[in-house]
């Protein structure tokens, strides 16, 4: 018994190793630079880092000063979470092989973001479940409101382990899983509050959610095509979650299926389960989350895929063989990716233009999302936020002096004019594989003529 517990910690190191070898660029994405800003600088009104604060997660790296290891320890929690609710056992060692292996536990593992420490305490909650008694309900209920004070858009998870546990355990398990929840809400959310403000965090949370729904969330009322945002979802899931290339995709998709036949219905109770954990978290992430540009929402997911491979290979010594394939599929096709992905598309543009312009006034750059990325990982380079192309002229009026050489990111800004646009050349342009960045892969700057 102890040297399986030995082993089983040890894979769990292991994949914090990994996880934290391979981390990403430090400032990988504009979510990235809030949380490094917030270790020293924790404001809200900064987005460093933006509503709804991300309080537990924030704590936690002031704590360890590195966000990306607390996003690598927290993926090795995971791996163990997942191996006690897959059954432990063969079963166990495939879930966490899978998720050791995947592509968006891989790149959420070591990256400047709060999903892998919210998957994680989330893991845990519905695991402590799998063991009896008041006292492992009393830890599944506050693991479950740390993973809401790590990220509160993973809500339908409190609702689906709110049923479970009303559902399938007896009524002294209910009251300390409530308790455990309604004290730990408290411990990291009178403090949050104190520090910011409410009036504060109320008006913030306003302007945030109305900007979510109505500009650039990404929810189905700014990109409403529901077919692209469904097909969205299965990619995010399968392929940019799991399995991220072609060939790979369609052998793992054959072995889930072999894993699988011959059909047995499972247990009524564990299809309930299913069900209820599932379901609300898919439904939320296809309408309120932004799953056609970060296939990071479906990590929750991604880790109940593994689980339910899991649960698959613990039926046959065959099926364990099919399991452990389809996680060696997931690393092969997942480890190229990650070990070469280097940094952002912008990133790399903005260090090309610092290098031809070394001097702070020779050049300006005019960006709408990749200015933040820009600016925290190349501060020598002078860069304007913008909108849309016309808002150029206007801000180049009021400099004291204007720089000769005007740049602008073309992927971000609207109305295009012609009149003072000109193609820049190849080497201001710069491309990074799509599976590791949906929302920017490409970066193209255009050179602004003052004299059209």
């Amino acid at each position: 018994m102890k040297a399986r517990s030995l082993l089983l910690f040890t894979a769990a190191v292991a994949i914090v190793v990994l996880r934290f070898v391979t981390r990403a660029h430090g400032a990988d994405s504009w979510d990235a630079v809030g949380f490094l800003r917030a270790v020293d600088d924790f404001d809200l009104g900064k987005f460093q880092p933006h509503f709804p604060g991300y309080a537990v997660y924030v704590a936690l790296c002031k704590l360890v000063r590195s966000p990306p290891l607390v996003s690598a320890i927290a993926s090795g929690a995971t791996a163990l979470a997942l191996h006690r609710l897959a059954g432990g056992g063969r079963g166990g060692w495939v879930a966490l092989a899978l998720w050791a292996g995947a592509l968006s536990p891989w790149l959420t593992g070591g990256a400047a973001l709060a999903d892998a420490t919210a998957v994680a305490f989330a893991a845990a909650a519905f695991a402590a479940l799998t063991w009896p008694g008041a006292r492992a309900a009393l830890l599944g209920g506050v693991a479950l409101a740390l993973a809401i004070g790590t990220r509160v858009s993973y809500w339908p998870l409190a609702l689906s382990f709110a049923v479970v546990v009303a559902r399938f355990r007896p009524v002294e398990e209910r009251r300390a899983a409530l308790a455990g929840c309604f004290a730990a809400t408290l411990a990291w959310l009178v403090p949050f509050v104190a520090v910011v403000g409410a009036r504060t965090l109320f008006a913030l949370g306003r302007v945030h959610l109305a900007g979510h729904f109505s500009d650039w969330g990404g929810a189905v009322t700014t990109r409403p095509e529901l077919a692209a945002r469904a097909l969205a979802l299965l990619r995010d899931l399968v392929y940019d979650g799991i399995w991220p290339q072609p060939i790979g995709l369609a052998v793992a998709l054959a072995g889930c299926l072999a894993l699988a036949w011959p059909w047995r219905r499972p247990p009524a109770s564990a299809r309930a389960v299913a069900v209820i954990v599932v379901v609300p978290y898919a439904l939320w992430a296809l309408f309120a989350q932004n799953v056609i540009e970060q296939p990071r929402h479906l990590v929750p997911l991604v880790a109940a895929a593994c689980v339910a491979i899991g649960l698959g290979a613990a039926r046959s010594p065959r099926a364990t063989i099919i399991g452990f394939a389809l996680a060696a599929l997931a690393a092969a096709a997942s480890a190229p990716l990650v070990l070469h992905r280097g940094p952002p598309a912008a990133v790399v543009v903005a260090e090309r233009v610092a290098a031809r312009h070394p001097g702070r006034d020779e050049a300006i750059v005019f960006a709408r999302r990749s200015a933040r990325l820009m600016s925290a990982t190349v501060p020598s380079l002078r860069v304007a936020p913008a909108d849309a192309v016309s808002d150029i002229l206007g801000t180049l009026e009021r400099l004291p002096r204007l720089p000769p050489h005007v740049y602008y990111v073309a992927e971000e800004l609207a109305d295009d004019d012609p009149k003072h646009s000109a193609t820049a050349d190849d080497s201001l342009h710069f491309c990074r594989d799509a599976r590791v960045d949906r929302q920017s892969p490409c970066i193209t700057l255009r050179s602004y003529n003052l004299q059209p």
